[in-house]
């Protein structure tokens, strides 16, 4: 029975024995950037390569590229360079290939290839990968969701391929992954890679962000240390909001006061005018001199009235036609009215109440808000007031020929502007129950 086995088996034998093949890695072979690796490739059985054409081709599409050839003795390399063979070997059939300073583009599948002895075209490939460790990550603060919570973010860049990102505590627990966003920069097609998490707050708390290139199985980290007091239920953006409301609050009064001071002055500054029109004993430069300060002031509010750009596109925001008729009960409506030269009123009046009777008294004086009216009136060419129950008087460096109005129903507010200088002259606080109907005369 053996005997069988063994006549049966030798022809097969016989058969392997003559057959030349090549060898090489079954698995990838792995490189480290600007590195040195051997491509493993060699005749079997062990045969001398000396004799042979051999030639190394890295497979591209659509057609591969020739990295290393040998024929009669000598050897041509390519890839600049980078690319060749130890002829001291190939007596003993070892082709294999070494490619320095290793490049991104250099990884891919590559093809040993040669002929037997009898002129029967060997070949074989094997795979190469390479991988870069990045440089140490860098944690900073990214947000803090809330008083109880912080979001941190781990940067790093240089990895090839991207590196899988853990997170761990203090006690060697982990955080979980995080949330990775990875880039590739255009340069040097290295990967960036940035991951965030998010952890519970505590006094003081030690966090580490490991990096690992799966490929190379290398691994970076980075720890910081958490320090500070978290209050339990105060929100850090609670305590930012209150304190710029508090700077916003200063400032707005530091503007009213400013503009009251200046209004004051202008009023003192008039009646100086005025009484200084009167004496005919007052010198002629003094006159002039009071003139001239007075015209000052009056620039001067002039500009604090000035409405900056973005407000202004907020006052005009729901720009509509101003009738007469239908008039306004809600939203923020603004429209705007062109007066005459000289001797008008011009502002809205409250449905039902009489125009005429709301308008009585010497030039209109006993209009106001109180009886549902809210109105400016020029007397003359130049007496420029808001109707009041005591009249107040406006003085702008010009007078309006177009008026703005905007009615704030819920913040129960009508603004008058100057539509063409784009200034507020005067705001009325308004007590309408009815709808508000513009009215020009």
């Amino acid at each position: 029975m053996k005997l069988w086995m063994l006549l049966l088996c030798f022809p097969v034998l016989h058969s392997a024995a003559g057959v030349t093949y090549l060898t090489t890695s079954d698995s990838p072979v792995k490189g480290t950037l600007s590195g040195e690796v051997s491509l493993p490739c060699s005749l079997f059985p062990i045969s001398d390569a000396t004799a042979m054409a051999i030639t190394w081709f890295q497979r591209r599409s659509p057609e591969d590229l020739l990295v290393y050839s040998y024929q009669s003795g000598l050897g041509s390399t390519f890839k600049n360079g980078r690319a060749d063979i130890d002829l001291s070997k190939l007596t003993s059939g070892d082709l294999t290939l070494t490619l320095l300073n290793l490049t991104l583009a250099d990884e891919g599948t590559y093809l040993c290839q040669t002929t037997d002895s009898n002129g029967k075209k060997l070949e074989n490939s094997v795979e190469l990968k390479v991988g870069n460790i990045g440089e140490r990550p860098s944690i900073f603060l990214s947000s803090l969701p809330s008083a109880l919570s912080i979001s941190l973010s781990c940067q790093s860049h240089g990895w090839a391929p991207a590196p899988q990102v853990s997170w761990i505590q203090d006690d060697g627990s982990s955080l979980g992954w995080g949330e990775s966003e990875s880039m590739q920069l255009e340069q040097d097609k290295l990967t960036m890679v940035k991951n965030k998490v998010t952890i519970n707050a505590k006094d003081e708390q030690k966090v580490t962000c490991r990096l690992r290139n799966t490929l190379l199985d290398k691994e970076v980290y980075e720890t910081v240390i958490i320090t500070g007091d978290f209050p339990p239920s105060v929100s850090p953006w609670l305590i930012v909001f209150i304190v710029l409301l508090l700077i916003l609050a200063v400032i707005i009064l530091v503007v009213f006061k400013q503009y009251r001071k200046k209004r004051d002055a202008i009023r003192v500054k008039e009646r100086q005018a005025a009484e200084a029109e009167k004496e005919p004993l007052l010198e002629e430069h003094e006159k002039k001199n009071a003139k001239e300060e007075y015209d000052k002031l009056k620039k001067e509010l002039s500009k604090a009235r000035v409405v900056n750009k973005s407000e202004w596109a907020r006052v005009t925001k729901n720009t509509t036609t101003a009738d007469m008729k239908k008039g306004f009960n809600s939203g923020n409506p603004y429209w705007e009215v062109t007066v005459k030269e000289k001797d008008w009123t011009v502002g809205v009046i409250e449905d039902g109440v009489d125009l005429k009777t709301a308008l009585g008294g010497k030039d209109g004086s006993t209009a106001c808000p109180e009886k549902g009216v809210c109105a400016l009136s020029m007397k003359g060419i130049s007496e420029l007031r808001a109707l009041l129950s005591s009249p107040f008087p406006i003085t702008p460096s010009e007078p309006p020929h177009k008026l703005g109005f905007l009615l704030d129903w819920e913040e129960k507010q009508l603004s008058v502007y100057d539509a063409e200088k784009k200034q507020r002259l005067y705001t009325f606080n308004t007590e309408f129950q009815r709808k508000a109907i513009p009215f020009s005369m």
